[in-house]
């Protein structure tokens, strides 16, 4: 059921030229400090996601002996 509503409305708006309105809208500054954030979120994770493979892998050799 909520996905024909929600389908119905998608016909009714538009969406996409709502946010291709919205990208055009946006100034540089605001578009790099949109993205640079979203870098550094994702960077961290990539980082933090490393060090846990790092332990993990370094005491593999202790564990297995």
């Amino acid at each position: 059921m909520l996905e024909k509503v929600a389908a119905q409305i998608a016909r009714h708006i538009d969406i996409e030229g709502m946010i291709e309105t919205q990208i055009n809208e946006i100034q540089p500054k605001e578009a790099e400090s949109l993205i640079m954030s979203v870098v550094r979120k994702e960077l961290h994770m990539v980082m933090a996601l490393g060090g846990v493979l790092g332990f993990i892998i370094g005491w593999l050799p202790v564990i297995l002996g």
